[in-house]
């Protein structure tokens, strides 16, 4: 039924010699054998990281038929599987990812988006729910990724409190509360001090951010230099990204992606970083305007977005990493 060969010998369906004897002196052959002390007493797989459910052989065999079979039958995941029915963000969303936190794994991405207040997005019981964490943590240590895990048992988080009046919005948007994990996911992939890592701390933040604002508009003079390069590279960007479809003589822009949302990055790579970004005007520059930017952008939701996407976060954490190393690498 399964196409599974028969067989031919009891060391054959299992190798231990006292459970292949008593096999054989109750049952003479393995066809003999009754169905469920087949199943239960057949030699099972081999327990290795990664495994999974080490069943026998042939309920191994079974189980996949089965769940194959499941698949195969709901039209939800095959027929109406597609991107006219869910859109291509839908597509997208559903579609397992390998590079997430759990290696692919699914669950962990249910359980931080329904049960945030009870499951963290880095922790073990999160991302692997069917494996025991001091297991895990075995296995992550083996392969040099348990740094970015945790291991305890989670606690609820306390309840959320509503904001019911406009005072009330205005005012927790103007404290730091709102960015409680802030300062540890700065901890992961910044270096050093600085005014992220203070961001609950207002005294100290406020002195860090004064530190910063005296070192960029220490004067009027500098000041004006630096509203005279914004202007300046705003009209350049503008420009450059303008264009005009055929047979139309209006000009269009993305104002958003090609202009908002680069200037800061002009204005940081030459004042900070001292990058040389590649432009038409310089061809032989570091790197694109739009590539910095998505740096840049992975980096912010890193530090202040902790829900763009829970199932993510921990499989972020290198790549940022390694985005704020090089712009370090630049500055030094």
């Amino acid at each position: 039924f399964l196409n599974l060969k028969p067989y031919s010998t009891f060391e054959e369906w299992n190798p231990r010699k006292e459970i292949a004897d008593a096999a054989r002196r109750l049952y003479r052959h393995p066809d003999n054998l009754e169905l469920y002390v087949g199943l239960q007493a057949e030699d099972s797989k081999k327990v290795a990281p990664g495994a999974g459910l080490c069943p026998g052989y042939t309920m191994s065999r079974a189980i996949l038929a089965d769940a194959v079979a499941l698949v195969r039958g709901d039209r939800f995941l095959t027929n109406d599987f597609t991107a006219y029915n869910l859109t291509a963000w839908g597509i997208q969303d559903c579609t397992r990812d390998p590079k997430n936190s759990a290696n692919g794994g699914v669950l962990g991405k249910l359980l931080g988006r329904c049960l945030p207040n009870h499951f963290p997005v880095d922790s073990s019981y999160t991302n692997f729910p069917f494996v025991v964490p001091t297991e895990m943590k075995k296995f992550l240590t083996d392969v040099e990724k348990a740094d970015g895990y945790t291991f305890t048992r989670p606690e609820p988080k306390k309840p959320v409190a509503p904001f019911k009046s406009y005072s009330e919005v205005t005012s927790a948007l103007a404290g730091n509360a709102l960015a409680s994990t802030v300062p540890h996911n700065a901890s992961i992939v910044l270096f050093g001090d600085g005014y992220l890592k203070t961001y609950n701390n207002a005294a100290a933040n406020l002195k860090d951010r004064n530190l910063i604002r005296n070192a960029f508009l220490p004067n009027d003079v500098v000041k004006k230099k630096h509203i005279s390069f914004l202007e300046r590279t705003t009209a350049l960007l503008l420009q450059e990204k303008s264009f005009s479809l055929v047979g139309d003589k209006k000009m269009s822009v993305n104002i958003v992606r090609d202009v908002i949302n680069i200037l800061p990055v002009y204005f940081i790579s030459e004042y900070v970083l001292g990058l040389n970004l590649k432009t038409p005007y310089n061809p032989h520059g570091d790197a694109l305007d739009q590539e910095v930017y998505l740096k840049f952008k992975e980096i912010y939701e890193f530090l202040f977005i902790d829900i763009a996407e829970p199932s993510t976060k921990v499989a972020k954490g290198p790549i940022v990493l390694d985005f704020a190393q090089s712009f370090q690498d630049y500055v030094q």
